[in-house]
């Protein structure tokens, strides 16, 4: 890929001479040789029997590129990029940005023996031990300081500014620019300054959700996204959830008189398409445009073609570095990820609940006490007989506490069943793509909260706490400098059909 983008840029570089633009050439020139010269480092950056993340940024002002390396069996085998446009540069700490990206990340995906960051910080111990837990054995949070691993990090780091380059001064153009491509390109009627995105999670029907995100005037407006629980179908059906989420969405907006997009996204081929054209049809909603957004096969990161409502058998191929491609690629990205994250909460939930049930003494009633009042899953796995008896009791308090020790006891001598239970499980399905990492409204717009959870986080001291329950006032945002987003685990489907991601 190196090689791909350092011949890509030596093209840039040479039309831009050409047009006298030597400005820009020199900043292509620039980019080409940090390119290479980081591809000849990534070949040496290899240790054998390795399995760690490596996590490196670069930040201007307000403007940060977030770089993490995965490093499986001595081998950099993966690289993900999160930007930052809008970050409080008065408020800005790098301790508490980092100890809040890594509290995100690791709560769902999957967690390495090592950690690799830039800096310490003050609850990386606390970290250690919550990240332990959910692996099942010991994790270590690491700030080298000198040699191999101070150098890993340092590579990261250069990817990092390398990706900074890349977004924010040579391949950003002006987001107007960019939305009146995406109109001429696939020749909708009107400028789509407001564009909704739907994608599907589910695996093999169970725990089937939808997520929708909103973007307008380029950017994204995350107070607008939505969830869905798919109520009406069973098992594998993309088409008809598609057609669920779609109809349930616009026909509250129809209700509610609330804007309606200049653009529906959906991010799948003709029949997902077909079946989100069939919902909008049913409410008289034909006039606005929709399109599909296809992926290549065994390519679930990129994006192949895209099929506009009405000239479905015209597919639209749009140049892999247009800017009107990358634009639609981040919101698919953004669709996806907040699709998965809501599938992969509900089914930690229901592994969770299903394991607390089992335990002699914890009904339904205990089961939901217990996460409402400590606020998420780990918190009840981790917490002591005293913190958990005056919501079951002291008996059955001792009886959760030596569950979830023999469950890390488990985990920690290799024994065999489900180490750690659902605390533990390694997500490792092929939905990976993560967002810029933004932050989370803990209030419901439409004024109905009491289903929402409150979040376990890091504070800025640095300690671990659960924040009291409450329910916010409408248009009440959460004081988070970092913009991070802190998900919480919890009861998440009350009376609210859509509910804010």
């Amino acid at each position: 890929k190196n090689k791909e983008l350092g011949d890509q840029l030596e093209t840039r570089m040479a039309q831009s001479a050409e047009e006298m633009k030597y400005e820009l050439a020199a900043k292509y020139r620039d980019l080409r040789k940090t390119v290479l010269a980081l591809s000849e480092q990534q070949k040496m950056a290899t240790s054998p029997e390795r399995d760690v993340d490596i996590f490196g940024y670069y930040r201007e002002g307000a403007r940060l590129a977030l770089q993490l390396f995965t490093m499986r069996e001595g081998k950099i085998v993966g690289r993900r990029e999160f930007f930052w446009e809008d970050l409080s540069e008065d408020e800005f700490d790098p301790t508490s940005f980092l100890s809040d990206v890594l509290t995100q990340y690791y709560s769902t995906d999957y967690v390495p023996r090592e950690i690799y960051v830039p800096r310490d910080f003050e609850d990386r111990e606390l970290l250690e031990k919550a990240l332990s837990d959910r692996r099942g054995r010991r994790v270590r949070v690491l700030d080298p300081q000198r040699g191999e691993k101070r150098d890993l990090i340092s590579l990261v780091e250069k990817n990092a500014k390398l990706a900074f380059e890349q977004r924010f001064r040579v391949l950003k153009p002006d987001m107007e620019r960019v939305l009146e491509e995406l109109q001429e390109s696939l020749e909708l009627p009107r400028f789509p300054a407001r564009i909704e995105s739907f994608d599907i999670s589910n695996i093999q029907g169970a725990e089937n959700v939808a997520g929708m995100v909103v973007c307008e005037n380029g950017k994204m407006n995350r107070a607008e996204y939505r969830r869905f629980r798919i109520k009406t179908v069973e098992g594998a059906n993309d088409f008809a959830s598609m057609n669920e989420a779609v109809s349930r969405r616009y026909r509250r907006q129809l209700e509610e008189g609330k804007p309606l997009p200049d653009l529906v996204m959906i991010d799948g081929g003709k029949g997902q398409l077909s079946a989100a054209a069939a919902a909008m049809r049913e409410l008289d909603l034909e006039a606005i445009p929709m399109i599909g957004v296809v992926k290549p096969p065994r390519r679930h990161n990129d994006i192949s073609h895209l099929l506009v409502k009405g000239r479905e058998h015209e597919p639209v191929f749009l140049d892999s570095h247009s800017p009107v491609l990358r634009f639609l690629q981040m919101i698919r990205d953004e669709t996806h990820r907040t699709a998965v994250a809501y599938h992969r909460k509900r089914r930690e939930l229901r592994d969770f609940t299903s394991e607390l049930t089992a335990i002699p003494g914890v009904g339904d009633k205990r089961k939901t006490r217990l996460l409402r009042n400590l606020g998420s899953i780990q918190r009840v796995a981790t917490a002591s007989v005293a913190e958990l008896s005056p919501f079951v009791g002291r008996k059955t308090a001792a009886e959760i506490v030596e569950h979830f020790a023999r469950q890390r006891s488990l985990a920690e001598g290799g024994g065999d069943g489900n180490p750690g239970g659902a605390l533990t499980e390694a997500i490792n399905d092929h939905q990976q793509l993560e967002p810029e990492m933004i932050e989370t409204r803990l209030d419901d717009p439409e004024g109905d909260a009491e289903d929402l959870q409150p979040i376990r986080s890091v504070d800025q001291m640095g300690q671990l706490r659960t924040a009291p329950r409450r329910t916010r006032k409408r248009g009440e945002r959460s004081t988070n400098p970092h913009g991070v987003r802190r998900e919480k685990i919890g009861q998440s489907d009350g009376g609210e059909e859509e509910l804010p991601s």
